[in-house]
C-alpha cells in the first residue's frame, strides 16, 4: 500500500513539474506543445497522401488525363462549363449521390472534368473512386465467364457499386444488346439506392439519342436523383491548358 502511494506521490510530483515548465515556456511567449501538434500534423498529413495514392491507383484514371492535378490548369470555356464544374464539385465534397448524365461533343473537356472530379473525390472527400470506358464494363463483367476467371460476376459488378464515385465514359459505345443494358442498370440502380454515390455517365449523343440507348430505367434514375447535362456552347480544347 506504502509502495503504491509512493509511485502516486511520483507521479503527482512528476505532473506538477512538467505543468510549472509549461508555464513557464507560455509566460515567455513559447506554446510548449506546437512540436507535438506540428509532429501529429504532419503524421496526419502523411497518413492522407498514403490513402490517396491508394485510391487514385484504385481508380483506373486514364493516364494521359490524369495528368492534370488541380481545377486551375483545366481550361473553361464558357459560363456553363464554369457552373457545372463548380455544382459537381460541390456534390463531390459534400458526399452527395445522384446520377448525372454529361452530353456532347468530342474534345470539350467532359472526360477531363470527370477525372479532376475523382481526384477531388480521393482526396478531399476521402473517398473512392472508379473511371471506366463503358466497353471496359462489359467486358470486365463478361470476363466472369471465362473458364480460367478468378472472379464472380457478382465481385467484377462490385467494383463499380461500391466506389464513391463512378465514372462511366463512352456511353454510347455498347451493342444495346439485354445484356448490356442488364448489367449497366443494375449498377446504376445499387448506386441510387445506396444514395450517397455519384455516378457520371458521359456521351457524345444528343440527348433524346442518349435516354433511348440507355432505356427508362436509366432515364428515371436520372431524373429522380440528378440531371442531363447538356455541354452547349463549350469549346474544343486545344493546346495546353489555361491556368
Amino acid at each position: 500500500m506504502k509502495r503504491e502511494t509512493d509511485i502516486r506521490a511520483f507521479l503527482d510530483g512528476l505532473r506538477q513539474r512538467h505543468e510549472a515548465r509549461c508555464s513557464d515556456l507560455r509566460a515567455s511567449g513559447i506554446d510548449p506543445d506546437q512540436d507535438a501538434r506540428e509532429a501529429e500534423d504532419a503524421a496526419n498529413q502523411a497518413r492522407r497522401r498514403e490513402r490517396y495514392s491508394a485510391l487514385i491507383q484504385a481508380a483506373s484514371l486514364p493516364p494521359i488525363h490524369a495528368r492534370m492535378s488541380s481545377w486551375g490548369e483545366y481550361r473553361i470555356g464558357c459560363e456553363h462549363q464554369a457552373r457545372t464544374r463548380d455544382d459537381l464539385d460541390a456534390r463531390v465534397r459534400g458526399r452527395d449521390g445522384g446520377i448525372y448524365a454529361i452530353l456532347g461533343d468530342r474534345g470539350i473537356g467532359k472526360t477531363q472534368m470527370a477525372v479532376l472530379l475523382c481526384k477531388v473525390c480521393c482526396w478531399h472527400a476521402g473517398r473512392s473512386a472508379r473511371y471506366s470506358r463503358a466497353m471496359d464494363f462489359f467486358l470486365d463483367v463478361r470476363s466472369a465467364f471465362a473458364r480460367n476467371s478468378e472472379k464472380s460476376q457478382q465481385e467484377i459488378v462490385r467494383r463499380y457499386i461500391e466506389p464513391g464515385m463512378l465514372v462511366i465514359d463512352e456511353a454510347h459505345e455498347r451493342k444495346n444488346s439485354p445484356a448490356e443494358g442488364r448489367d449497366l442498370t443494375y449498377v446504376i440502380d445499387h448506386r441510387y439506392a445506396a444514395g450517397d454515390r455519384l455516378t457520371l455517365l458521359i456521351s457524345n449523343e444528343s440527348e433524346p439519342q442518349f435516354r433511348e440507348s440507355m432505356g427508362d430505367s436509366i432515364s428515371r434514375r436520372i431524373d429522380d436523383s440528378g440531371m442531363v447535362i447538356v455541354c452547349a456552347g463549350w469549346p474544343r480544347v486545344s493546346g495546353p491548358p489555361s491556368r
